[in-house]
């Protein structure tokens, strides 16, 4: 009874996996995290290692606090691995911001794009851009994220605060967006 089952499971699963053994292993349990973990961490390898001469001990000893001497240990340390660090810090901070959005409003189809967020942070920024050029970045940064707030604030306003987990989001994120862009 228990070779019937467990031949019922595997046959169901070559049948929606079309026989692949591919797809079979992507679906295990948490093989794609790690799959993206491993090329996360190849990417950032191969970015440090891109147009770079030194060799690997001596980046070694520097990320372990050793003073660069020549110009290309000061890039190294002092500009490509902070834009590293800088890369994966902002790219996790957008994606976990996504999925908390996605996960309150119960709407799988939000996105910064469907929502207005993005075209409202860049209308700010073109705005402060040409009204005020020589505003510090530190403003325009504050500008450019109250750009983005305001826009989905506008956004739940036209939606209504109770039709978040509906379509309705989605169509007045879609039309603020075509509003902004004209």
């Amino acid at each position: 009874m228990l070779a019937q089952s467990n031949m019922t499971e595997i046959a169901d699963t070559e049948a929606a996996s079309g026989g692949n053994p591919v797809i079979r292993v992507l679906e295990k349990p948490y093989i794609r995290y790690q799959l993206s973990l491993v090329i996360l961490l190849l990417l950032g390898f191969f970015y440090v290692q891109y147009d770079n001469n030194l060799p690997l001990t001596r980046q070694w000893s520097l990320i372990n606090s050793a003073i660069p001497a020549p110009f290309p240990e000061f890039v190294f340390l002092f500009a490509t691995l902070p834009r590293l660090a800088m890369a994966l810090m902002v790219g996790a901070v957008l994606g976990l911001a996504g999925s908390v959005l996605q996960q309150l409003t119960r709407n799988p189809l939000l996105s910064p794009l469907t929502l207005g967020t993005s075209l409202g942070a860049w209308l700010a920024l073109i705005l402060i851009t040409v009204l005020a050029p020589g505003v510090d970045p530190d403003i325009t940064s504050l500008v450019v994220m109250a750009g983005a707030l305001l826009s989905v604030g506008l956004v739940l306003a036209i939606a209504g605060i109770r039709q978040l987990s509906g379509m309705p989001i989605v169509l007045a994120g879609m039309a603020f967006n075509i509003f902004l862009g004209a």
